[in-house]
Parts: structure tokens; C-alpha cells; sequence
């Protein structure tokens, strides 16, 4: 141990090594700014590169991609057939309703859905409007249980499939018999992208409900088709592109240290 009082010597100095000299440093930090621009056009050119998924609903026996519907009866779709029923009919007694989901396996999609369509042939329009509006809505009933076609349709499972948050509509739905084959188009807004992306790898699935019938009139007011389709635009995870700009950046900052 030194001896208390003992005098230090400041003209000693410790020199740290030089991590780089100024012209090296110069050729580092123009080095990594271009491979930090190559990342970013790679990113770019990434999502240039977006694809376009399409999955039909077909029949619930062999496709993932079924449509049906419940009714305020209780009765469902038939197994055999994906197919899709709106509206309302009238009876001697009590109108019963119908409203429909469409379930859709994502398991074999990878990436960020950045745009979604739900397309839907027009269907037979029961009406004595030219036209009929449906809106689509997000479902909380387990999968499980709109596909259970031997349990009776519950009056929450019905409401669920037609009120909460509304991911799109489309009041174009013809009575005209000529336009029974005409493809509607829903636009899915930044909702139902966001629950579309959070199923990735699982399965989505949204209802529908007839939002023009006035149940007021007694008269039947009907949509019924079996052809649907969701068409979604993914573009691939940017992980290691995204990775590597942060980390470039963070290189290009390296500066020269002589530490006294």
C-alpha cells in the first residue's frame, strides 16, 4: 500500500488504442451509409414485391374455406355447400332472419396484410327495392361453434354475427335476376386488417348481416349466393432488412477515441 501523502505523477498518461484513424474512419462510415441505403431499397423492393393470396370458400368437407349461416330459428347451413343467406322472411306467425360468416384458414400466409378484399357473387335478391346493402362485421363466437351444425343456433351467436365492429359495406346487391352472377366488392377497412393480421397463421373469420330490410313491411327481403371469396395483398416480413439499418446506423457513428 503507498504511503499516505505520497505524490502522484500526472506527467504518466495511458494511451488507449486507436479503434481507427481519421481516413479510415471516413471510409467506414461512407462504407456503411451505402450498405444502410442498400437495406432500405431491399426493404422497399420488398414491399414492391407484394403478392396477392386468394382463398375460396368451397365444400366445408374438404376445403378450410367455408361460408354459412344461422338463422333466428336456430337452423344453420347445409354440410355439404359453402353458401351465404341474408335477410328476412315472413311467416303466418314470427319473420325469422338469417345473417352468414365466412371463416378463412391463414395458416399458409406469411407476412403483413396491407390490404384485404371480401368478394361475393350478387346472389339471388328476393326484394321490391332495386337494391339491398349488407355490412360485415367482427365475430367473437369460437369457430368451433358456427361450424357445429348439430347444436341449435343461439340467439347471441345470430346477433354476433351482424352488430360490434363493422369492417365494411356494399349497397349494390341487385334484385335484377340478370345480376344474380355479378361480383360485389368489399373494401375491408384498418379494423378488419388489423384482426386479419392478428389471425395470421390461424383462422379469421367475419360475419354479415342485410342492413336495408325494414322489418316493418312483411315482406320477404332476401340475398342468397354460395360464392365468395377473400383476397388479401401480403407483403413479406422486412425482418432482416429492418435489422440490419439500425445496426448499420448505429456502426456509421463510431468516432475515433484517444482517452487521456
Amino acid at each position: 500500500m503507498g504511503k499516505v501523502g505520497a505524490k502522484i505523477d500526472h506527467s504518466r498518461r495511458v494511451q488507449y488504442p486507436v479503434i481507427c484513424t481519421a481516413e479510415q474512419e471516413n471510409r467506414l462510415v461512407k462504407t456503411l451509409l451505402v450498405a444502410a441505403t442498400i437495406a432500405i431499397l431491399s426493404l422497399s423492393q420488398s414491399q414492391a414485391e407484394a403478392a396477392i393470396i386468394e382463398l375460396t370458400t368451397g365444400d366445408p368437407r374438404i376445403s378450410p374455406h367455408v361460408s354459412g349461416w344461422k338463422s333466428t330459428t336456430g337452423r344453420s347451413w347445409s354440410p355439404f355447400a359453402s353458401v351465404f343467406s341474408f335477410g328476412q322472411h315472413p311467416t303466418r306467425s314470427d319473420p325469422y332472419y338469417d345473417r352468414s360468416y365466412f371463416i378463412f384458414d391463414l395458416s399458409g400466409v406469411h407476412g403483413s396484410i396491407v390490404s384485404a378484399e371480401l368478394l361475393m357473387e350478387n346472389g339471388l335478391v328476393t326484394s321490391t327495392d332495386p337494391f339491398e346493402t349488407v355490412s360485415l362485421y367482427d365475430v367473437s363466437t369460437p369457430i368451433s361453434v358456427l361450424l357445429n351444425q348439430t347444436a341449435i343456433s343461439t340467439e347471441a351467436t345470430f346477433n354476433d354475427l351482424g352488430t360490434g365492429v363493422k369492417y365494411a359495406t356494399n349497397a349494390s346487391f341487385s334484385s335484377a335476376k340478370t345480376d344474380a352472377n355479378v361480383i360485389r366488392t368489399f373494401t375491408l377497412n384498418q379494423d378488419a386488417l388489423a384482426a386479419i393480421n392478428a389471425k395470421i397463421g390461424s383462422v379469421f373469420a367475419m360475419g354479415g348481416s342485410m342492413e336495408s330490410m325494414d322489418p316493418r313491411r312483411g315482406v320477404a327481403e332476401t340475398i342468397a349466393g354460395s360464392y365468395s371469396k377473400l383476397r388479401l395483398t401480403v407483403v413479406p416480413e422486412p425482418a432482416a432488412a429492418m435489422l440490419a439499418i439500425p445496426a448499420t446506423l448505429g456502426f456509421a457513428s463510431l468516432r475515433r477515441r484517444v482517452v487521456a
